[in-house]
């Protein structure tokens, strides 16, 4: 019985590397946060996070340049905490930690530039569709009532399009100097399991201890987690990516050491894959998952399925066993769901994002139990008379809270910034002009993964 899952040589020694060197610090990790999410505050969590990502990062970054790029994606989710706690840096600077991070990214990657003697820049398609995605958004700014507005969104997407940049530029001279599937990928990966697992533990500790507002208790006792970011959607997302990036990298170890079990005559592809770092991967994997549930966004958990998917479409060898897994998946899902063997407070919360309707939000009298869902109906029919206003250009990118005040709906006048639901946002800001050339740029990227991801098997 042979595996599913393709004979990539490469690939299966690169993952064993990195269980090898990750092991001891997942053991550490997960024994540390048992204690820390039970004793210790929320402070000192983040004060302990800072401190030693610090000085980590500063020693790696020195010896490897590609570090820099995990060390932004830890430090990114700290702005909001910033802002509420008033760390003295944020008086003077009008920029937060994670900002400074990426600028001090763009400057070594230009050091890296210059010793390199290289000007040219790696290609990349969607590339050039974001700027042309950011250059029509640019467009929609001019007659908008808040210039400024515009302008932060659209350095965003800017940022995003640098970092792009910085991501193939670096790593490419990682794989020549480590040679990346060999050694060497370990060190920005660990810093991602880092990253991913401070936010993680911070997350379940707000979950298994409220104290966060009173609109985020959920189930009697616990409260949404929402780590350093706040608000626990956005939290949601940033855990369903490290749970889905890392679930795809320990996937076809697993699979091969699965197979082994099974025909123990079937040779391992990589003698190196043993059973004891894979456990500590699962375990660092399961955190992600506890937190992913604990963070109670929809959209997360919707998004860590779609990317499970993905992976069990892609990793096989042929795509037809990628589609029967998918489907014998979803088989599971609804006996499991039609059985009543699924944990019901989690069934309700996903059956209730298909509950999409319009509700007269001036007519309804607002309750604790209605709450949440008036306020997304205002925040959406106020974003559908903004499109309304302007339906090819909308009222200007970034400008959903300065329109908000001459379309808001019934008593619902103060805004959170953005219309719940990115779609109906851009549709709001930017018309059909905008939303269009957002789903181009993705419908750009997702034809490069077919044709890039069938060629790697």
């Amino acid at each position: 019985m042979e595996s599913i899952y393709p004979k990539n040589q490469e690939h299966l020694s690169f993952t064993g590397q990195i269980q090898k060197n990750i092991l001891a610090l997942g053991v550490l990790l997960s024994l540390a946060a048992a204690f820390l999410v039970w004793v210790a505050p929320l402070n000192w969590l983040i004060g302990l996070f800072l401190g030693v990502a610090a000085t980590a990062g500063l020693l790696l970054l020195l010896r490897h340049p590609v570090m820099g790029i995990p060390l932004v994606l830890m430090f990114a989710p700290l702005a909001a905490y910033e802002a509420r706690a008033g760390i003295p840096f944020v008086g003077f600077l009008p920029i937060s930690l994670g900002q400074i991070a990426f600028i001090g990214l763009i400057a070594l990657w230009v050091l890296t530039r210059l010793i390199k003697r290289e000007v040219c820049f790696p290609q990349a398609k969607s590339f050039t569709w974001l700027l042309l995605f950011a250059g029509l958004m640019i467009v929609t700014t001019l007659p908008a009532l808040s210039t400024a507005d515009g302008a932060k969104e659209v350095i965003k997407w800017i940022q995003l399009g640098l970092m792009m940049l910085i991501c193939l530029d670096l790593t490419r001279y990682a794989a020549k100097d480590w040679q990346l599937l060999n050694h060497g990928i370990w060190l920005p990966v660990s810093f991602l399991v880092i990253g991913g697992l401070s936010q993680s533990i911070i997350g379940i500790s707000q979950f298994v201890n409220p104290n966060g507002p009173e609109s985020f208790q959920i189930l009697g006792r616990f409260s949404r987690a929402f780590g350093t970011f706040e608000q626990p959607n956005p939290f949601g997302g940033y855990i369903a990516w490290h749970f889905v990036f890392f679930t795809g990298l320990i996937l076809p170890s697993l699979t091969n050491r699965l197979m082994h079990f099974i025909q123990p005559k079937q040779k391992l592809q990589d003698e190196n894959l043993h059973w004891l770092p894979t456990a500590g991967f699962i375990v660092i994997i399961l955190l992600f998952g506890v937190a992913l549930v604990a963070s109670w966004s929809r959209g997360a958990w919707l998004a860590a399925v779609a990317g499970l998917a993905t992976i069990t479409l892609f990793l096989p060898k042929d795509r037809k066993t990628g589609i029967l897994l998918i489907l014998t998946a979803i088989l599971g899902i609804v006996i499991l769901w039609q059985s009543g063997l699924l944990p019901n407070s989690i069934t309700s919360r996903l059956a209730s994002s298909t509950q999409i309707e319009f509700i007269p939000v001036r007519d309804q009298e607002v309750s604790p139990a209605n709450f949440a869902v008036l306020e997304r109906q205002a925040f959406w029919q106020a974003a559908f008379s903004m499109f309304e206003s302007n339906i090819w250009t909308g009222v200007g990118f970034g400008n959903y809270d300065a329109a908000y005040p001459d379309h808001f709906v019934g008593t619902w006048e103060r805004s959170l910034g953005h219309a719940h639901n990115y779609y109906i946002n851009l549709l709001a800001e930017t018309g059909i002009v905008g939303l269009l050339a957002y789903l181009i740029f993705w419908a750009v990227i997702v034809c490069q993964l077919l044709f890039i991801l069938p060629n790697l098997d």
